[in-house]
């Protein structure tokens, strides 16, 4: 005869409530559930307000622009790190918008400007290493 032991495990999922009914502050700007502007309702899942003026919660500046500030971001008008021709590299950064326009240091040196992803930088390049021999007008020629 077979004795044998059934055991049933009953897995329960513990309910969790919506953002705008926990009682937190999900998105740390000091209010909680109906008393923050996020919250529409007590159903709502998203404390975050996106246009309130204060970067909160999952907000980026991607997702709010308005209250995280632009996304970082670099366009180049030569095309790139192109020392015939003069650009200028401009975009955001940190929030603030740059502008920089490649120039010469010297007769023989250029301070050229370009686009890493959306990073700007610059390279300083000395013309007679590309078989140039002047920097003029923020180009090698």
């Amino acid at each position: 005869m077979l004795v044998g032991i059934l055991i049933v495990s009953i897995a329960t999922a513990i309910p969790t409530k919506e953002e705008c009914r926990d009682k937190l502050d999900n998105d740390g700007d000091g209010y909680i559930d109906l008393l923050d502007g996020g919250c529409d309702n007590k159903f709502d899942n998203d404390e975050t307000d996106c246009g309130d003026g204060v970067c909160e919660g999952g907000e980026t500046s991607i997702s709010c622009s308005q209250d995280c500030g632009q996304p970082d971001s670099c366009t180049d008008t030569d095309g790139g790190f192109n020392i015939l021709l003069r650009g200028t590299a401009y975009g955001v950064e940190n929030g603030i918008d740059y502008y920089y326009t490649d120039s010469c240091l010297s007769d023989t040196t250029l301070l050229e400007y370009y686009c890493n992803g959306v990073d700007c930088v610059n390279n300083v390049v000395n013309c007679y290493d590309y078989n140039l021999t002047l920097c003029f007008n923020g180009t090698c020629g």
